[in-house]
Parts: structure tokens; C-alpha cells; sequence
């Protein structure tokens, strides 16, 4: 789930807004810079199949990029948001996946 809340100390004029699943892209690009990038890490790579599949469903992945997630060798399978990979994450440990949610990279 996301939100954002935004309020004008000159008009007085409010926005709040929330959702699930993911956000919109420049929402997403400000978090992203905010709270630095998560990662979703495979501890079975005999998990990569199932994952990739509830990615698809989960995100629309085309079936180019499942394929190439499914061939790749790379543990991490999903970089983005933390509460995107705590979303996705819920899903996956559904499946019986095993999987760690680690940060990527640092804040600015």
C-alpha cells in the first residue's frame, strides 16, 4: 500500500492519496530517491520458476522479460520500492518461496 499527502501552507489547498500494488511512475521515481532501492533475493533458485510466473501475473510482465528472468543467474529477481517488495513478498511466501528483502542501494 502507498500514499501521499500534500498540503499548501500559502492556499491552504490539501491532496491525499493512497492505493495498493504499485504506484505511478514519478510517485514510484520519488520514493526511489527518498527511501533508496530494496531488493527481492531467491534463497532457492529451484523457486525461480513459480516466482517469475506470480511476477507476471502479479506485474504483466511480457513473456520476453519472464524468460529472461526465469534463464537468468542473478538471485535477485525483483528491485524497486520497499513496500513494493513487501507487497510482492507477501505473495511469494504464499507460494512457499524463499526469499530476503534486503535494501540495494542508500538514500541521497
Amino acid at each position: 500500500m502507498w500514499s501521499r499527502s500534500m498540503n499548501c501552507g500559502y492556499c491552504g489547498a490539501s491532496i491525499e492519496e493512497d492505493g495498493t500494488g504499485m504506484p505511478s511512475t514519478w510517485m514510484r521515481e520519488t520514493i526511489l530517491e527518498q527511501q533508496g532501492e530494496w531488493s527481492i533475493r531467491l534463497l532457492r533458485d529451484s523457486d525461480r520458476l513459480k516466482c517469475v510466473l506470480k511476477l507476471r501475473a502479479l506485474l504483466g510482465f511480457d513473456i520476453k522479460a519472464a524468460g529472461a528472468l526465469i534463464k537468468g543467474s542473478c538471485s535477485v529477481i525483483w528491485s524497486g520500492t520497499q513496500v513494493e517488495c513487501n507487497w510482492l513478498a507477501s505473495h511469494l511466501k504464499e507460494l512457499g518461496v524463499e526469499i530476503v528483502i534486503e535494501r540495494a542501494t542508500q538514500t541521497s
